[in-house]
């Protein structure tokens, strides 16, 4: 318990109220599993096409691993996400 302040304890008056301390907490990197991208994939998928057929089941995974692979958290912004998009589309058709 960390040495008590001079703040005054509203609760009670007679004993001071200890200052307030942070502390981080630092968690270990795992490696995402199998079944964590398999949640994320059907979760992606349900919630985004509602229906998923075989014939088009590559498109949908293409989609994305583009979309994981592009996220806000790797640092990637909506102008990189857009060039990289409109890049990967040139060529096709």
């Amino acid at each position: 318990m960390p040495p008590p302040s001079n703040r005054p304890n509203p609760y009670n008056p007679q004993r001071a109220t200890p200052e307030p301390t942070l502390q981080s907490v630092t968690f270990p990197k795992s490696p995402v599993t199998f079944a964590e991208i398999r949640t994320l994939l059907k979760r992606g998928l349900i919630g985004t096409f509602h229906a998923v057929s075989e014939q088009h089941l590559q498109r949908y995974c293409t989609e994305f691993d583009f979309r994981w692979n592009h996220r806000i958290a790797l640092g990637v912004n909506d102008v990189q996400r857009t060039s990289a998009l409109l890049k990967g589309i040139e060529g096709s058709g």
